[in-house]
């Protein structure tokens, strides 16, 4: 007797499987859980206050601490974190309406702290993590 295999069902039986070993817990020895979560800011600048430097500075609390990981403006990956500090000039890559600026990844060692500052015309935000060697910030930023 020949057997007809139906796509769909291998589809959703594998979206079960993954489901399954991805979001529901195991115990198996040597694995750590890390909580982790997003900070998140919300800004708003003014269209002519893009003219001059909006300024992101990524600061690690030591010289010794290293970076690893991406800022996402938008979706879209516009410089990566592999060095101890990043600055970078947002002002000619920021849109009229919402912005998401997302910055992941790792540092090291884990039990330093990560400073996050923006700087633009009138405006002034800071976020720090620490702790746990992983950074998950975002700011979005309202251009009127």
């Amino acid at each position: 007797m020949n057997r007809v295999f139906s796509s769909n069902a291998f589809i959703g039986s594998l979206a079960f499987v993954v489901t399954l070993l991805f979001f529901h817990p195991i115990d198996r020895p040597g694995l750590k859980t890390v909580a982790q979560s997003m900070q998140m800011s919300t800004i708003s600048l003014q269209q002519q206050g893009l003219k001059t430097p909006c300024l992101l500075s990524i600061l690690p609390s030591s010289a010794i601490t290293n970076l690893q990981g991406k800022v996402l403006l938008n979706g879209k990956i516009i410089d990566r974190l592999n060095t101890t500090e990043k600055n970078l000039d947002l002002s000619s890559q920021l849109k009229r309406g919402s912005n998401r600026l997302i910055i992941t990844g790792k540092y090291f060692p884990m039990d330093s702290t990560v400073s996050i500052h923006l700087q633009g015309l009138n405006t002034e935000v800071n976020q720090q993590t620490g702790g746990n060697g992983l950074l998950n910030q975002m700011l979005v930023i309202e251009v009127d």
